[in-house]
């Protein structure tokens, strides 16, 4: 007869009544048995010595009654999902089970989770199968030695989802009823074995710290054969996980390695053995131009001082979610390189950058992995015998054209191709994946996924090796294309100086500039971007773009970032040095040698291992700043984007070699379905028509006046020919630049300041006198436009939103030659009297100067009118944002635009207002920095702006601690009046204490009715916090600070307050003479 028999109850003839007829059975098997089976005859086999049951629901007392009859039994081993009808005071009396080990198989790795655990049913604690539950179990079990756990990892696994009070419990404690208190009263127990019976395993399982605790309760119990915690890891541990977690517990060591994962690095004859530290308790940011720096953990140094060879990134996503970009993520890929490089012997680095199902509600982002290849590629700079493996467990499915469960498609491509570009593609593999298979996935993409381009034309971008010919970018790195290029990707961080990368200055500075971000020129983020060099445009087939990004590349302008990168080493401000600016020949001298450093820049960069000498055609007039052309082809089929509908030029300013003549754009773009237009330092200066553009919807226009640029007056017209213009965006129409000495200087910031400095002012008009034609046009924006022009505007009559700055032509600029005009006057903005439609104003007239810089922009024009331009402003408008300059004799205007504002506006939600008084020569001493005449000081009566009951953002004279006009407020308690508002930015200083201290106390004993408009959850605060309903005031919830801090009203008061009691209570010492 057999010693082993195994009964299934699913099974109708594998029933209990067999083990009639098998009494000396010695191990005996249960599995699906029900609690209505008779265990009791279980007692009856007397010789049985293992007992082992899964899957059961049994009966409590017939079952270990049945038990107590068993004089030799040894082991009861029970599986996770086996339940007994224990109820909460049942016991077992004057019984005594022999066993000598007790079992729990937990379900392996990767098998389901049969528990029910929701709000009606939470099977997980109602098992009852821990023989710890059992009233005075030590008194049963008497002879118990050894308890074993099988697969316990899985069971931490499961006890993540239990409600919070039980997930805590099993971080102190084993099992169900495993108290270390209960467990000293087992006098035979000796042994708590877990998985294996490794060290090993306490260490996966984070369990090591059960020793210490242990000790300290002189409990006498070993786990795994061990009752202290080693002074070093057992040398078979061969992995370093890092994962992140926030608000871990610091003692857990636990694997988070992928099941799949694993078997892959086992196949590789890894020993899959490991260590893990969370990052979380790795280190710490000190400070944002400092290093981050290494927690003090004893536990985190102990595990860096053992030796690995592999290290496993787990959850990816969490590690590249943390501390990615900008400086930190420069500061991150520093502090893990150095910990890699005092690890001597690791060979192999795996990154799992698959979503675990914990994070599906999360979504991949961009800088997750431009951030995975600059850390990559820092560490193969530094070991570059290190391999690297990146898994994601649906990799197959997405080279088999088909979709993975976290949108992975588009990471895939960018990865497969910053891989090859950053030459990492030989030291980095795709686990699951074969190069084949992956390079016609990313051909694929690239044919049917891409319809936005970024061109770069650059006489040295086009000739460096390091940069390819075509690179997949994404949609948010057209804002700062450096993130795709780890060698030149560097932020300003105290080791930025430090590095010696070759030609570092150069294509961080063309990488800068040939970046392109504007709210109308959003890219489409769901794809990647295509960055091509110029010259490689002829090697790209068969693609339809529909966004075109473009970079007009200046020579010059590289040639002297380089002498700027060499200025130390070459000791050019010294050499570069005029001592008699009137001297001809000092100065042609200077010129020769300026000319010679440009050269000396040139021979560097071509002579670079960087660059390819043979793609540079370098000649003489490569150093002449008078040299351009006007560009006639962009390397681009016209027949490839007639569907182009977002278009960007870009130049690079002050040098702008290549130009855009504005008339005959069409001769390089297709136009007819144009959309969006952006031309910035590329418009020529003649010719500046706007051709037809029947679609274009958005026209933005940036030009930039030079030392190129012949004629004195040049006006842009003819703005009627985009019909459906919906936005109008101008900028610098007029600027400074130095035009007499730039031959010399190249454009150099080296060579001496008196060559450098502006000679020239210019202006460029614009012929508005058909806009009104424009039916569509909604939003207006023009900076720096002279009010000659602005007024032949007629009318806007579908305007929404209208932003201008304004100035007038006077003789207080020496730089400028043009005709002066007359003051700035309400006729100047008769326009907006048939503008009905505008609900938002931002408007300038003139720049205010201040203390810190009297000569700030166009300070010296001054508006002349008596607000009458207020009286044609629609009253419904919501935002208004005023800047005025006046004259000096004009001050008294102020408080009447004031008072035309707060009486007209009654639905204003946001107002911001800024005055200043025009700096001329007639008013302002330069040498002294001040006004002749002392200026009026303001008295502002507070309580105008209670008209503006709809009011939630007031701004007023926010720089009042460097402004020119003092203002002194009154009523401002008046404040409590203003029911809606909730931000602030005011002219402080104008503000006694006594009436900030009335302004308090009418805020405190307000009866405020609507607490919930500012604090959404005042009502669950009042619940849950004592007297919050009785301190709660509006003092703390409007903010003085603006957009870019927050500063309560409250804080502001008591800072002041502070300061005032300072001034009080001054201590005076009073040194007395002897007599």
């Amino acid at each position: 007869m057999n010693d082993q028999l195994s009964i299934n109850g699913s099974i109708k003839d594998n029933l209990f009544n067999k083990l009639k007829n098998n009494k000396t059975v010695k191990h005996l098997e249960i599995s699906y048995g029900n609690v209505d089976d008779d265990w009791y005859l279980i007692g009856e086999l007397n010789q049985l010595v293992s007992l082992s049951i899964k899957d059961s629901f049994i009966d409590f007392h017939s079952f270990y009654g049945a038990l107590a009859k068993l004089k030799n039994l040894e082991q009861i081993t029970y599986n996770y999902y086996c339940f007994f009808n224990k109820q909460k005071n049942d016991q077992l009396k004057n019984i005594i089970i022999n066993i000598k080990t007790f079992q729990i198989d937990f379900p392996k790795d990767d098998e389901p989770d049969f528990d029910f655990n929701n709000y009606l049913k939470e099977t997980y604690k109602k098992k009852f199968h821990s023989i710890f539950e059992i009233k005075n179990c030590e008194k049963i079990f008497v002879n118990l030695e050894e308890v074993i756990f099988t697969n316990y990892q899985k069971f931490k696994t499961l006890a993540k989802e239990f409600d919070s009070t039980e997930e805590k419990l099993f971080e102190k404690i084993l099992y169900w009823g495993m108290e270390p208190s209960k467990l000293k009263k087992f006098k035979s127990l000796k042994n708590i074995k877990i998985n294996e019976g490794k060290y090993l395993d306490l260490l996966e399982l984070g369990l090591e710290n059960y020793l210490i605790d242990m000790s300290k309760k002189k409990v006498p119990i070993s786990f795994n054969r061990h009752n202290k915690i080693l002074d070093e890891y057992p040398s078979e541990i061969n992995i370093l996980e890092f994962i992140y977690q926030n608000h871990s517990d610091d003692n857990k060591t636990i694997p988070n390695l992928n099941f799949e994962l694993k078997k892959i690095i086992e196949g590789m004859h890894i020993n899959t053995s490991s260590l893990t530290i969370n990052e979380s308790k790795l280190f710490k940011n000190a400070n944002y131009n400092k290093p981050f720096k290494l927690l003090n953990n004893k536990k985190i140094s102990k595990i860096l001082n053992h030796n690995f060879e592999n290290i496993v990134f787990s959850n990816s996503y969490n590690f590249l979610n943390h501390q990615t970009t900008g400086a930190n993520g420069i500061k991150k890929s520093e502090l893990y390189v150095n910990l890699l490089d005092k690890q001597k012997n690791i060979k192999n680095i795996f990154f799992d950058i698959s979503i675990s199902k914990n994070d599906y509600d999360n979504n991949w982002e961009y800088f997750n992995f431009s951030f995975l290849i600059k850390f990559i590629y820092e560490i193969n700079k530094k070991l570059p015998k290190i391999r690297f493996f990146l898994f994601h467990s649906e990799i197959s499915k997405l080279l088999d054209n088909g979709q993975s469960s976290d949108n992975f498609e588009i990471h895939l491509a960018y990865l497969i191709n910053s891989l090859e570009i950053n030459n990492l593609d030989n030291k980095v593999t795709f686990l699951n994946a074969k190069k084949e298979k992956l390079d016609i996935f990313l051909k694929k993409y690239i044919q049917k996924g891409i319809d936005q381009i970024v061109v770069i034309d650059d006489f040295f971008y086009e000739a460096a090796k390091t940069l390819p010919g075509l690179a997949l970018i994404y949609g948010e790195e057209i804002e700062d294309i450096k993130l795709k290029f780890s060698k030149y990707n560097e932020q300003s961080y105290y080791r930025l100086n430090k590095l010696n990368t070759p030609l570092k200055t150069v294509f961080n500075e063309i990488l800068r500039i040939a970046s392109f971000d504007r709210n109308n020129f959003k890219s489409d983020n769901s794809k990647l971007t295509m960055l091509v060099k110029k010259n490689y445009l002829k090697n790209v087939d068969n693609l339809q773009f529909k966004k075109l990004f473009y970079y007009l590349g200046s020579p010059l302008h590289l040639i002297t970032q380089n002498m700027s990168a060499n200025a130390t080493e070459w000791k050019l401000d010294k050499k570069l040095e005029l001592s008699n600016p009137d001297n001809p020949d000092e100065i042609n001298i200077i010129k020769n040698k300026n000319l010679s450093f440009a050269k000396q820049s040139m021979s560097q960069i071509s002579n670079s291992t960087d660059i390819d000498s043979n793609q540079l055609n370098i000649s003489d007039s490569m150093y002449d700043a008078n040299n351009f052309e006007i560009i006639n082809d962009v390397g681009i089929d016209k027949n490839k984007i007639l569907e182009i509908s977002h278009c960007w030029f870009e130049g690079v300013n002050t040098w702008q070699q290549k130009y855009i003549r504005l008339s005959e754009f069409d001769k390089i773009i297709p136009i007819n379905n144009l959309e969006n237009l952006r031309l910035s330092d590329c418009i020529y200066f003649d010719d500046l028509e706007i051709p037809l553009m029947p679609k274009l919807k958005v026209l933005e226009l940036s030009p930039h006046q030079n030392h190129h640029q012949t004629k004195k007056f040049r006006e842009i017209s003819k703005f009627e020919n985009c019909p459906n213009l919906e936005k109008l965006i101008i900028e610098n129409l007029n600027n400074f630049y130095n035009k007499k000495n730039y031959n010399i200087s190249l454009g150099s910031y080296h060579i001496d300041y008196k060559l450098t400095k502006n000679d020239t002012f210019s202006i460029i008009n614009l012929d508005l006198s058909k806009l009104h034609e424009l039916k569509k046009l909604k939003y207006l924006d023009i900076h720096e436009i002279q009010a000659s022009d602005i007024r032949k505007i007629k009318y806007l009559s579908n305007l929404n939103e209208l932003k201008l700055k304004i100035f007038h032509n006077t003789t207080d600029d020496y730089l400028s030659d043009y005709e002066p005009e007359p003051e700035i006057s309400d006729n100047d903005l008769l326009f907006l009297k048939e503008s009905k439609k505008i609900k938002n104003i931002d408007l300038s007239i003139g720049d205010d100067g201040n203390l810190e810089d009297s000569g700030f922009g166009q300070c010296y024009s001054s508006y002349g009118g008596n607000g009458g331009f207020i009286d044609y402003i629609n009253y419904k408008i919501e935002n208004l944002t005023l800047s005025i300059n006046f004259d000096f004799k004009n001050q008294i205007k102020i408080q009447d635009i004031i008072t035309k504002i707060t009486n007209r506006f009654l639905n204003l939600k946001k107002l911001d207002l800024t005055f200043g008084i025009a700096v001329t020569k007639k008013n302002f001493n330069q040498v002294e920095n001040k006004y002749f005449k002392k200026l009026d000081i303001q008295t502002l009566d507070f309580s105008k702006f209670t008209k503006l009951k709809k009011l939630t953002n007031l701004s007023f004279q926010i720089d009042d601690d460097i402004s020119f006009i003092k203002f002194k407020t009154i009523n401002f308690d008046s404040l409590v009046r203003l029911k809606k508002i909730k931000d602030l930015s005011y002219c402080w200083t104008s503000i006694s204490f006594s009436e900030f201290r009335k302004a308090r106390i009418a805020l405190k004993n307000e009866n405020y009715e609507d607490p919930e408009y500012y604090d959404p959850d005042y009502k669950y605060n009042c619940e849950d916090i004592e007297n919050y309903k009785k301190n709660w005031s509006r003092l703390t919830e409007i903010n003085t600070m603006g957009d870019w801090d927050w500063h309560s009203l409250e804080e502001r008061y008591l800072n002041l307050e502070k300061i005032e009691n300072e001034k009080k209570y001054k201590k005076t010492t009073i040194i007395k003479k002897r007599s």
